[in-house]
């Protein structure tokens, strides 16, 4: 087996094991949590143990993100809020016109189009004019977009 290979099959600890293992029991008997998240510091290899360990328990599980911000998330197949349709909200037609309007007179600042980024790219400095323009120009659409 070439070297890399082998790297790359590290063993899992028994500790990360044991706590882990306790981790997800503990999700399955608290009746007011729907998902846990695992941080970004686990390995790939951790990972792949708790994707498996989380199909036994009969939960599901969802890793997101890419390189050393990547993370899991496991949660129960009932009640979680990445598995439940999105929430829809009507509003009428003042109500969006209003939203429209104080969005052209207070424009987005940077730092609040770096907070509408998904949480893994936040940590990514937000220097190119191009990105922040281009954040703004998508919530004007949509707004457009939902006041017709």
């Amino acid at each position: 087996m070439p070297r890399r290979k082998q790297q790359r099959h590290r063993p899992i600890g028994e500790d990360t094991r044991i706590a882990v293992n306790l981790t997800l029991k503990k999700l399955l008997n608290t009746v007011d949590q729907k998902e846990l998240e695992f941080p970004s510091s686990y390995t790939a290899e951790e990972r792949a143990y708790i994707h498996e360990l989380a199909k036994e328990l009969g939960l599901k599980s969802k890793s997101r993100g890419k390189g050393t911000n990547r993370f899991l998330t496991v949660y129960k197949r009932e009640g979680s809020t990445i598995v439940q349709a999105d929430a829809v909200i009507k509003l009428q037609k003042p109500s969006k016109q209003s939203i429209y309007n104080l969005m052209q007179t207070y424009p987005l600042n940077h730092k609040e189009c770096q907070d509408l980024l998904p949480p893994t790219e936040r940590e990514r400095p937000l220097n190119n004019d191009g990105i922040y323009k281009l954040i703004k120009k998508y919530i004007y659409l949509l707004i457009k977009k939902y006041i017709n």
